[in-house]
Order: C-alpha cells, then sequence, then structure tokens
C-alpha cells in the first residue's frame, strides 16, 4: 500500500514538473516570437540604442559607415526641424484665420496647400535619408536595410485610416 502511494505521489510531482518546464519552453518561444514581432513592427528591443547605434548592430556596420550615417542624419534632423518649425508657424495662422468669425477661404486655401507641400517636403526627406543610407550599405547590407527601412517608413507614413504610406513618386516638378 505504501509503494502504491509514493508511486502515486513521485508521478504526481514528476507530470507537475514536467508541466512547468513545458510552460517555460513555451514562454520562452513565445518571448522570442514577440521580440521578433516588436523588431518587425519597427520597434528596437533595446530602447537605449540610438537610431545609428541599433543599425550599426543590425547591419554590422564599420567605423566608417557609422560616421557616415551620423553625419547623414545630423544633417537629416536638422532639415527636418526646420520643416517642423515652418509647419508650427503655418498651422499657427492656420488656426487664427479659422477662429475670426468670417475666416478668409482664399488665405485658408493657400495655408492649406502650404501645409501639404511642408508635409511632402518631410516625406521626401525620410526617403532621400533612406537613400543616403542604403548607398553606403554593402549589398548584403542593402538587403537587411530595405527589410528594416521598409518597416520603418511605412510605420512612420501610415495614411488616414492605418494604411500604409506609399513613397512619393520622383517627377520633375514645374513650379
Amino acid at each position: 500500500m505504501k509503494k502504491n502511494w509514493l508511486l502515486i505521489v513521485v508521478l504526481f510531482l514528476l507530470s507537475v514538473n514536467l508541466a512547468l518546464v513545458t510552460t517555460l519552453l513555451i514562454r520562452g518561444y513565445n518571448s522570442e516570437k514577440e521580440n521578433e514581432f516588436r523588431f518587425r513592427k519597427g520597434e528596437r528591443c533595446n530602447r537605449h540604442m540610438s537610431f545609428e547605434e541599433h543599425l550599426a548592430v543590425e547591419l554590422s556596420l564599420s567605423k566608417d559607415q557609422c560616421q557616415r550615417i551620423k553625419d547623414f542624419s545630423s544633417d537629416f534632423m536638422e532639415k527636418k526641424s526646420f520643416c517642423r518649425s515652418q509647419l508650427d508657424s503655418i498651422r499657427d495662422i492656420y488656426y487664427s484665420q479659422l477662429s475670426k468669425e468670417n475666416p478668409d477661404t482664399i488665405i485658408l486655401h493657400h495655408l492649406a496647400n502650404k501645409l501639404g507641400k511642408i508635409k511632402g517636403d518631410m516625406i521626401l526627406l525620410d526617403y532621400q535619408h533612406y537613400r543616403n543610407i542604403r548607398s553606403i550599405c554593402t549589398p548584403q547590407q542593402a538587403i537587411k536595410f530595405d527589410s528594416l527601412g521598409k518597416i520603418f517608413l511605412i510605420e512612420r507614413h501610415k495614411g488616414d485610416c492605418g494604411q500604409p504610406g506609399r513613397p512619393p513618386r520622383y517627377k520633375e516638378q514645374n513650379n
């Protein structure tokens, strides 16, 4: 009788142990998938890394490539900041015009066109920055960067209703 109880207790403990190990393995696997999913959505798993550091790790960039990307990025951020300040000032004028009793629709239309042009310029800056970084990559790095860049650009330029953004067309504009 004691042997049966002992056997039952041992089997019970083994089954609990097996269940715990299985749970840990499944959770570990899902955790890796979750990190991969986050990465695919454009999130960096290590939030303390800058964009340049993240690229350096993911693409195995050389020091020269890293420096060139930093140069590209500083120029890009300067231009982007200028565009943002222009947007802010035009939005202020737009909203002040809207708050008037009888807003001038011609001025509103003109300001809306300016806002659209600046937003378009900002999107072009993003794509040019992408192309600049890609230009210094080796062919193998370029393939990997394309997958990273696609995620970044689609997330960054989602259209209304969450639809993926489309790259701008590079046509000569006659202004």
